[in-house]
This record gives C-alpha cells, structure tokens and sequence, in this order.
C-alpha cells in the first residue's frame, strides 16, 4: 500500500510539473510573439515615416520647378533668343 501511494504521488508531482512546464513555455511564447510584433510596428512606423519625409521633398522640388516655369521670362532673354 505504502509503494502504490508513493506511485501515486510521484505520478502527480510529474503531471503537476509537467503542466506547470507547458503553460510556462506557453506563456514564454506569447511574449516573445508579442515582441515580435511591436518590433514590426515600430519597423514599419519607421518606414513610413522616411517616405513621407522623401515625398513631402519631392514635392518642394516640384513646387520649385514649377514656379520656374510660371514666372515670367523677361524681355532682355526673349531678345538674346531671337538673335542667336
């Protein structure tokens, strides 16, 4: 009787370890994907951000080219051109 509680008591203690390991790596697994996650936010965040920067430069040199083309050519060029 003593061996069989003994049995008993040693098969509990390991399903009891056993469960205790599975929720642990569970839990273990769900952080570092939780991780994983915020980095890929934050990565894309980034991203994002450099091409706004980029475009928003784009669009200043744009802006520039086409005020140089809008303004008015003076006459002194229009001369010159005709000429040569």
């Amino acid at each position: 009787m003593l061996n069989g509680s003994l049995s008993r008591k040693t098969w509990l203690a390991l399903g009891v370890g056993l469960l205790a390991t599975v929720f642990a790596s569970l839990q273990v697994k769900q952080d570092i994907e939780q991780e994983a996650v915020r980095q890929f936010a934050f990565t894309c965040d980034q991203v994002i951000l450099k091409i706004h920067e980029r475009l928003g430069a784009y669009a200043l040199i744009l802006r520039g080219g086409g005020a140089i083309f809008a303004m008015p050519v003076p006459p002194i060029f229009c001369r010159s051109l005709r000429k040569g």
